[in-house]
């Protein structure tokens, strides 16, 4: 017996059918990921703090397709994370200029990318009545306790 996924109801609404034993193809995995997201953003962060201040969302998504030894290329990793990106500015009320994108990063650029966006929600936040929101993604190869950087 098929299952049908939906994405959202009204205008933009997309169906996927998935059979047992399959996995859900790519794009409504992604689709699925985005609502799940914009869903988390809008219920769980108003777009404002209040009249006196305002939620400032940043974020960080790092893709490296390349594991280094032993494991195999991901094919999705960089279209992964442009796509959330994408949704990010789209639905979850991120500024694309406050989103940093970072496709195969070395250790030294991802960590100085996480502490300049760090700082910079740090600052956001000491206004009072704002509030800051830092998100990072990854999307690559880990390990327990790591990520694997090529």
């Amino acid at each position: 017996m098929a299952r049908r996924c939906r994405q959202a109801e009204g205008e933009g609404a997309a169906t996927a059918v998935v059979r047992p034993g399959s996995s859900l193809p790519h794009a409504a995995s992604l689709a699925l990921a985005a609502l799940a997201l914009w869903l988390l953003s809008s219920l769980l962060l108003p777009r404002s703090a209040g009249a006196q201040g305002e939620v400032k969302r940043f974020a960080v998504l790092a893709a490296h397709p390349d594991g280094g030894p032993g494991t195999q290329p991901l094919r999705w990793a960089e279209q992964d994370a442009r796509k959330l990106r994408q949704v990010l500015v789209e639905l979850g009320g991120f500024h694309e200029e406050d989103t940093e994108l970072l496709i195969s990063p070395d250790r030294d650029t991802l960590l100085a990318a996480l502490e300049q966006v760090e700082r910079r929600a740090a600052r956001a936040a000491a206004t009072p009545g704002n509030q800051a929101l830092l998100l990072f993604y990854y999307s690559g190869h880990a390990t327990s306790g790591e990520l694997r950087l090529g």
